[in-house]
């Protein structure tokens, strides 16, 4: 497991068994026995969904703050799940390079690039794309 960060008697970590696209860290309060699943991007800088995994969902306000921490640490939240589980959960969707920056797409915009595989760097803090009818790989800076 990777732990992420914890405040106020909440964990959030990567689970580093049987971890699965699409990309999310789990936020738990064993005190009071729930857990949330917090889905991020790589394409994107804010948080794709939350569900409650197990127990009674928590206050809004405990929700946001997960979400907000997420978000603040979405740079070693990124590089956790790399490491875990070595996906970035892009294959076959549509991107665009924008700026530098990788963003998502759909098959219809201009510039989209359908992903035939794809790497996080750590260090670069960016996504290596191979795309479908590329022959060098692209990459961008994640947002």
């Amino acid at each position: 497991m990777g732990k992420v960060t914890s405040f106020n008697g909440i964990e959030i970590v990567v689970r580093t068994r049987d971890e699965h696209c699409e990309p999310h860290v789990h936020a738990f309060h064993m005190g009071e026995g729930w857990e949330l699943r917090i889905y991020f991007s790589f394409v994107t800088p804010q948080i794709v969904e939350v569900e409650l995994y197990h127990g009674i969902t928590p206050r809004e306000k405990v929700v946001q703050a997960c979400m907000n921490r997420v978000v603040d640490m979405l740079d070693k939240v990124r590089r956790l799940y790399w490491e875990a589980v070595q996906t970035v959960c892009l294959d076959n969707k549509f991107v665009a390079i924008v700026n530098g920056e990788i963003r998502p797409s759909n098959s219809k915009s201009p510039g989209a690039l359908r992903v035939k595989a794809a790497r996080y760097d750590v260090k670069k803090k960016s996504v290596e794309v191979t795309a479908q009818g590329l022959i060098q790989p692209i990459v961008g800076k994640c947002p």
